[in-house]
C-alpha cells in the first residue's frame, strides 16, 4: 500500500493500528473507504461487537482439543 496521496499515509496507519504487524509476504488487494456517515458508524458498532466477544471464552481457542495442524491453521 503506497501512494503519494496524504490520506493513503492516515489509512495505512489505520490498517496498521487494526491489523498490526502484517508478515512480508501478506499482500493487500485493496482497502475499501466509506464515504457514507451512517454506514460508516454501523461498521464500527460491528467491529466494537467483534472486538467485546474476542474476550469471551467461547470465542478462545482451545488447543488442547485441537490434534491437527490444519485446525490450528
Amino acid at each position: 500500500m503506497s501512494g503519494t496521496h496524504a490520506s493513503h499515509d492516515t489509512i495505512r496507519a489505520r490498517v496498521h493500528m487494526w491489523f498490526g504487524m502484517l508478515p512480508h509476504k501478506f499482500v493487500m488487494d485493496k482497502v475499501e473507504v466509506v464515504f457514507n456517515a451512517a454506514r460508516y458508524r454501523m461498521f464500527l458498532g460491528q467491529l466494537e461487537i467483534i472486538e467485546n466477544r474476542q474476550d469471551q471464552p467461547a470465542f478462545q481457542p482451545s488447543l488442547s482439543s485441537e490434534i491437527s495442524a490444519v485446525e490450528r491453521e
